[in-house]
C-alpha cells in the first residue's frame, strides 16, 4: 500500500515538474522578446522598479499558497537571473 501510494504521488510530482519546466521555457522566450525590445530601444536590461514590483507581488501570491517568503525570493531571483542572461545574449548578438 505504501509503495503504491508513493508511486502515484511521485508520478504526480513528475508531471508537475515537467509542467514547471514547460512554463519556465515559455517565460524565457518572453524574456528573449523583452531583450529584443530593450535592444531596439537602447534600454538597460535591469529595471529595478519592475524587479521590486515582481518580487513583492510574488511574495504576496506565494504566501496565499503556503510558500515562505524566503523560498519565493530564492526562486524568483534564480528565474530573474536567467531572464537577465537571456536578455544579455540578445543585447550582445
Amino acid at each position: 500500500e505504501y509503495n503504491q501510494k508513493m508511486k502515484k504521488l511521485r508520478a504526480n510530482i513528475d508531471v508537475l515538474d515537467a509542467n514547471l519546466l514547460e512554463l519556465l521555457g515559455k517565460r524565457m522566450k518572453v524574456a528573449d522578446e523583452i531583450g529584443q525590445v530593450k535592444k531596439d530601444a537602447n534600454v538597460a536590461i535591469l529595471q529595478n522598479n519592475r524587479w521590486n514590483e515582481i518580487q513583492a507581488k510574488m511574495v504576496a501570491e506565494g504566501a496565499k499558497k503556503g510558500l515562505t517568503e524566503e523560498f519565493i525570493i530564492k526562486l524568483f531571483k534564480g528565474i530573474h537571473q536567467e531572464s537577465i542572461e537571456h536578455q544579455e545574449r540578445i543585447l550582445n548578438s
